[in-house]
């Protein structure tokens, strides 16, 4: 089996979203996609800080919330 890419978008516009979703459903429905808010949040995600510390931790770090 192989492994199937995961997607990162950075969107700040919720229509962008949907229609980024929309084509992932009819190309590679498989894919799992990920969407921050900017490019701060997407440089945050792979290395779970900030607001994706909370995804695999109990409490935030200071001055998160």
């Amino acid at each position: 089996m192989t492994d199937v890419p995961a997607i990162l978008s950075a969107k700040g516009n919720p229509d962008d979203v949907e229609l980024t979703v929309e084509a992932r459903d009819r190309r590679h429905p498989a894919n799992r996609v990920t969407m921050t808010h900017d490019g701060v949040e997407a440089l945050e995600y792979p290395r779970r800080e900030g607001v994706f510390w909370a995804l695999i931790n109990e409490r935030p770090p200071n001055g998160v919330k």
